[in-house]
């Protein structure tokens, strides 16, 4: 049974294609939209500071504190509004995306600025970053191609953004496996037990958060289980760390982007509800670009149907 699984994979990965997902102009409508949403509500809910103590990405260039301003910060929130609405309906990235993606790196800047690094805005910069030189990459290329410009974005441009988008989040998974490789010499797995520390600072940092005069510090039972029983740290982590190792396959077409993105999805709730560190907003990419739920809907339907 082992060896006729492992002949299935070696099949599947020999047969892969490097040719891009030939998403539909619909589907790319409503991934645009979704996306356009998911950075809004991000930027809603994360109030940049008003310091730059330690200086970080951009504010290592630019005193950035002026977005730390509640009026100047709504305010950068409707302007950006303004750029994706356009950004969704087909107007160049090239233009429509640079204010939403300078607004979004400088709130992750200034909030990366004060002395400690939080990563759950990462992801959708480095998205914004990869659509936005994809659409002007292109627009440049045709410019000296053929002398020409569009002001819209085509279907073949629009698909090319969505691909570097994937693969901006295929390699952040990626980096992050190898860099746990790399810092374990090759043991992360078999080190998991130790995460149990982990475990407990990340319910201090939440307390600490959140304290009261009428809390006590009650250290998470999970940590003391994972002590005692070692084996099984590695059953709870040890799969995610394969899906970030492997997520590049996920590029390979619809079937593997769906896989890979629900397999995703799966490791945040468990980091989740194991850690209480949560990644909303890599789950949501994961839902937008990866598991594509309307285009399975449609398939869903049209199945059913055919079936009837």
């Amino acid at each position: 049974m082992i060896k006729s699984a492992f002949h299935w994979l070696w099949c599947r990965l020999t047969s892969l294609s490097d040719e891009r997902i030939a998403f539909a102009q619909w589907e790319m409508f409503l991934m645009r939209a979704a996306f356009a949403g998911l950075v809004l509500w991000s930027m809603g809910k994360n109030m940049p500071p008003d310091s730059q103590p330690l200086p970080n990405g951009l504010c290592i260039l630019f005193d950035l504190t002026w977005l730390g301003q509640p009026a100047t910060w709504a305010q950068a929130q409707w302007i950006t509004a303004g750029f994706l609405t356009c950004f969704v309906f087909g107007l160049s990235g090239g233009i429509t995306l640079l204010v939403p993606m300078f607004f979004y790196v400088a709130m992750g800047s200034l909030i990366n600025s004060q002395g400690a690094i939080k990563h759950h805005s990462q992801l959708i910069a480095m998205t914004l970053v990869a659509m936005w030189l994809s659409a002007l990459a292109v627009s440049i290329w045709r410019i000296f191609r053929s002398r020409r410009f569009s002001i819209f974005d085509d279907v073949g441009t629009q698909r090319i953004g969505i691909q570097w988008a994937m693969i901006a989040i295929a390699a952040s998974y990626v980096t992050s496996a190898f860099s746990k490789l790399l810092a374990t010499d090759g043991t992360w797995i078999f080190r998991t037990p130790n995460l149990a520390v982990e475990l407990v600072k990340s319910h201090l940092t939440v307390f600490h958060d959140t304290i009261t005069t009428s809390q006590v510090v009650e250290y998470p039972p999970l940590a003391a289980f994972l002590v005692e029983h070692v084996w099984v740290a590695p059953l709870l982590f040890g799969p995610g760390l394969f899906i970030e190792l492997f997520f590049f396959l996920a590029l390979a077409g619809r079937g593997w982007a769906a896989v890979f993105g629900l397999g995703a999805i799966l490791m945040h709730v468990i980091i989740t509800l194991v850690m209480k560190l949560v990644f909303p907003e890599h789950e949501a990419l994961m839902l937008i670009f990866f598991v594509n739920v309307p285009f399975w809907a449609v398939v869903s339907v049209r199945w059913a149907r055919g079936k009837i």
